[in-house]
């Protein structure tokens, strides 16, 4: 995806910007190994319930999903997608994220920031120093 973003593209689409800075920013993280859960599969138990509950309703509901949904005046889709855009607007991303930040490296309490960028924080010195490899690509970017 980050090579389809170049600065045509952000220049075209200035909201793209924002996306590229989250994709490197994303990239510099070392994403936690995910846990093999139990995993119990109950779909043919909800679809024999569906099935029950909506036998000769089928014409109906598709006829209501199409009204609802698919028939949408313009100014209902314009609302549609200016609710969806602004899902993506990083002012309501970060009212989202914790109030209290955490250490980009060890995942502590995070007490000072990136004195360059002002978007990774540390819980001391030796964290940022030890992180600096990982994010001075993320942090030469955002300075930009």
């Amino acid at each position: 995806l980050r090579s389809r973003l170049n600065d045509v593209t952000i220049e075209q689409i200035p909201v793209l910007r924002e996306l590229l800075r989250f994709l490197e920013h994303l990239s510099l993280f070392d994403a936690p190994v995910p846990k093999r859960g139990v995993i119990i599969e109950q779909v043919p138990e909800i679809w024999e319930c569906l099935h029950k509950e909506y036998r000769g309703k089928w014409k109906e509901i598709a006829t209501n999903q199409v009204n609802s949904c698919f028939a949408l005046s313009q100014d209902e889709l314009q609302g549609l997608c200016k609710k969806l855009t602004s899902s993506f607007d990083l002012k309501n991303i970060e009212a989202m994220l914790s109030d209290t930040p955490l250490c980009a490296q060890c995942g502590g309490k995070g007490l000072k920031r990136c004195s360059r960028c002002k978007n990774e924080w540390y819980c001391g010195r030796p964290c940022q120093v030890s992180h600096w490899a990982k994010h001075q690509s993320a942090c030469n970017l955002m300075v930009k």
